[in-house]
């Protein structure tokens, strides 16, 4: 029962690292396009060094312009942090992860 535990754990983890790197390249996009030219390259490169405060920005400017939450981007921002707190108390809680 502690592989499997291991091994849901595991799963939980590549698919939490899966989810980001999207995330993360769609803030780049989002980013420069909202801007274009050299402005946008600018806000692509600071969303591209710091991980996680560009994409709480953008979503909320891009959520705030278009007046929803359902975007396939705003969403996966939004669910983002609740998928690592089911997988952080998970893992706490029936000892998927160990260390």
């Amino acid at each position: 029962m502690t592989r499997f535990r291991e091994l849901v754990g595991d799963i939980g983890w590549w698919i939490l690292i899966g989810l980001a790197i999207p995330i993360h390249v769609a803030t780049v996009i989002v980013a420069f396009e909202w801007y274009g030219g050299v402005p946008g390259l600018i806000a692509a490169t600071l969303s591209a060094i710091v991980p996680v405060v560009p994409e709480i920005f953008w979503a909320a400017r891009y959520a705030y312009a278009t007046g929803t939450l359902l975007h396939w981007y705003v969403f996966l921002v939004i669910v983002y942090p609740g998928l690592w707190l089911i997988w952080l108390i998970g893992g706490t809680a029936f000892g998927a992860r160990k260390g």
